[in-house]
């Protein structure tokens, strides 16, 4: 009868397990998704940029743009609890905000939005 408990006690415990594990796993989905769709955009200007395509680079960073604005719903409580975490953000805003359409200053916008990503990127990541 011990043995019967102990068995049951193991595989209630690995359900609950596999529960929390499910759980927290999915509250970390949609955060890595807008990070990895921001990554891609960011690399999509990249190209587009080198390759000399201005209208697409700044379309890239446009989209860019409006996936950052995903950000304080994909990082509700870092949004909310950290000041430097929201100063960081409107500062990579400020970055993203449409410019002239010449491959020059789209270059120095990209620049300026990879080091606002790597500056957040050191604190939180």
């Amino acid at each position: 009868m011990k043995i019967l408990l102990a068995v049951a006690g193991l595989l209630l415990g690995l359900a609950i397990g596999a529960s929390l594990a499910r759980h927290f796993a999915a509250q970390h989905r949609y955060p890595r998704a807008v990070m990895a769709v921001a990554e891609a955009q960011l690399a999509q200007a990249d190209g587009a940029l080198r390759a000399g395509q201005c209208a697409q680079a700044a379309d890239a960073l446009a989209r860019l743009a409006a996936t950052m604005g995903e950000v304080p719903r994909a990082l509700p409580l870092t949004f909310a609890q950290e000041p430097q975490f929201r100063d960081e953000l409107a500062r990579l805003q400020t970055a993203l905000r449409p410019s002239e359409a010449d491959c020059h200053a789209l270059g120095v916008r990209l620049r300026q939005v990879r080091q606002r990503c790597d500056d957040c990127h050191r604190v939180y990541r």
